[in-house]
């Protein structure tokens, strides 16, 4: 019986998997000095490096639960468990390590919609919730302006800061404003191929369940 449940285990797809993750993680050691690395840790306190690999399990779950509640907004009954969410996340967070964030993004989109979740509310859902990390990071960056007045007068920091929060303006515009979604329609309709226009159309439905 046990070795009938190996190959599901083992399958090509896991093992492929595997495959990938152990060649990324060894190039990163190789691309990192190994012998600088072994250096650095033997005299580094393990107290410390203990906290720091918790605080980074603490902080993965919180987002991770923080994307589950955003999925209340999809169709009833589709939501995936907590522990499947939480895979992906794990998942996602090894394969941003080596790609840009939207590769982590794409990834969780791509996941979450091979759980019998359609793939607008799949993308909505990682939309709506970088759009909140985003969100999160200009309300510090613009806090922090006032007990830090020397970056208030660096034009780079401002430019970031002005960006982003127009993003943000823009996305809650989708989001909250009648009007700014007709305009989103209006705009989908334009868009070139049937299939394009009904994924527009679609995720801007999606996203403004939230």
């Amino acid at each position: 019986m046990a070795a009938s449940s190996s190959p599901a285990a083992l399958s090509p797809a896991r093992l492929i998997r595997i495959a990938i993750a152990i060649g990324l993680t060894a190039y990163l050691l190789w691309r990192a000095d190994p012998a600088e690395v072994l250096r650095a840790a033997s005299r580094a306190d393990w107290r410390w490096i203990a906290a720091a690999v918790t605080l980074l399990f603490v902080d993965r779950t919180l987002m991770a639960y923080r994307w589950m509640v955003l999925l209340s907004a999809l169709t009833p009954g589709s939501r995936p468990p907590f522990r499947a969410i939480l895979r992906i996340f794990f998942v996602s967070t090894f394969v941003g390590t080596f790609l840009p964030s939207v590769g982590g993004d794409l990834y969780r989109a791509y996941s979450l919609s091979r759980l019998r979740v359609s793939g607008v509310e799949s993308a909505a859902s990682v939309l709506m919730d970088r759009v909140l990390g985003v969100m999160s990071i200009v309300i510090i960056g613009i806090a922090a302006l006032v007990p830090g007045p020397d970056a208030a007068r660096n034009p780079w920091i401002l430019l970031t800061l002005g960006l982003a929060s127009i993003g943000c303006l823009v996305a809650s515009l989708a989001v909250f404003s009648d009007r700014a979604a007709l305009a989103g329609q209006a705009a989908a309709a334009w868009l070139p191929g049937a299939r394009a226009r009904r994924l527009a159309a679609g995720l801007l439905d999606a996203v403004r369940r939230y």
